[in-house]
């Protein structure tokens, strides 16, 4: 029973891409709720890939846009609000300092 989970994951990622990227922030401007989840949660699967987090930390609007996407419609949705939280938490993850190296950051140099 994983395995199907973890193959539908790679399947849903599979189909997302970080040429979307601008489509899927501007999603959020729309009214529907299930079409932001939708945004969302690929926009988490992109996040995934490590070899995008420094591209969309340092994109001008992703984070300002999930955080007024999570602000404004975080409380009419649970799914979209943990979507959106585990992207905030994944990005964090990635610009703390290592265990290691508490000086280091691995935050952009233009952030």
């Amino acid at each position: 029973q994983s395995t199907w989970g973890i193959t539908k994951i790679m399947e849903f990622q599979g189909q997302v891409s970080i040429e979307n990227l601008d489509q899927y922030l501007e999603t959020f401007y729309e009214d529907k709720i299930d079409i932001k989840v939708n945004a969302a949660k690929s926009i988490l699967y992109l996040i995934l890939d490590f070899n995008n987090l420094e591209y969309l930390l340092e994109h001008e609007s992703f984070l300002g846009t999930i955080s007024r996407t999570l602000r404004d419609d975080g409380k009419k949705s649970m799914e979209l609000c943990l979507y959106l939280l585990c992207c905030f938490y994944t990005c964090l993850l990635y610009t703390s300092p290592s265990p290691r190296d508490r000086q280091k950051s691995r935050m952009p140099s233009s952030a």
